[in-house]
């Protein structure tokens, strides 16, 4: 005969077969971000030689604005992205470039900014360059070794 307690676990072992697995985004979407992001290094220019852009280069790129306003909605879909500052901000001051290095630090980018010499508009002086480089552990690269 079967007792109350027996009867609990079976119901209990029925409901953990019933769940189903809910896919994360990042599995979801897997395929979509890969083409999402081999556009981007694309119009960005990057390579596997060329990792770094002056921040002048990647503001100056329309055609990669462009292309983050009319991939948002897609974008929404592919990420959670609730929290990046590009979304939490007013839209007259969304920074498209700030989208980018979302997208980029969510796939596991590291973004170094550094100071480089460089010559814009005819004018010599030190600007803003950004490395992209994937899979970047910064923790074993700032190691202190004792």
């Amino acid at each position: 005969m079967e007792t109350e307690i027996d009867k609990i676990d079976n119901n209990i072992e029925n409901v953990k077969v019933l769940k189903r697995k809910v896919l994360k985004k990042e599995e979801k979407y897997k395929e979509d971000r890969i083409k999402l992001i081999k556009n981007l290094e694309n119009m960005i220019g990057l390579d596997d030689e060329n990792r770094g852009k002056f921040s002048y280069e990647l503001d100056g790129n329309e055609e990669l604005k462009i292309y983050l306003k009319e991939m948002l909605p897609e974008i929404k879909k592919m990420y959670r992205c609730s929290q990046w500052m590009y979304f939490k901000n007013k839209d007259e001051n969304r920074d498209e470039i700030g989208l980018l290095k979302s997208i980029l630090k969510t796939e596991k980018y590291g973004i170094i900014n550094k100071q480089q010499n460089g010559e814009h508009n005819g004018i010599k002086k030190k600007y803003s360059c950004f490395y992209f480089i994937k899979d970047l552990d910064m923790s074993e690269l700032l190691k202190i070794k004792r």
